[in-house]
């Protein structure tokens, strides 16, 4: 699962706005630093974009982009977006874990 939730950050910071440049850079972003394959991280990526509102799926792009950990992700959400945020993470462990 921590695997999981890292290769997600690595992912979605490059997804952010919704945006097809930012989030191949999710998935490129995912591949290089997570190690895993590219349809994983394109699993990931495409989870956040249907799940995420653009506010935390911007949030979620730059943290990854910027290297950015788990904790200081999570420290940026308000308490209204942390529901939305774990409900992707739970889903996108159970989606895209069997994607290599």
């Amino acid at each position: 699962m921590k695997r999981i939730i890292g290769i997600t950050i690595c992912t979605l910071a490059l997804t952010a706005c919704g945006g097809g440049n930012k989030k191949q850079a999710m998935i490129d972003a995912c591949v290089k630093d997570g190690g895993n394959s590219r349809a994983n991280c394109t699993c990931i990526a495409n989870t956040a974009e249907d799940m995420l509102d653009s506010a935390v799926f911007a949030k979620l792009a730059e943290a990854t982009a910027n290297g950015q950990g788990m904790r200081d992700l999570m420290n940026q959400l308000t308490p209204a977006q942390e529901p939305q945020f774990m409900s992707f993470t739970q889903a996108v462990g159970g989606k895209c874990s069997g994607t290599r």
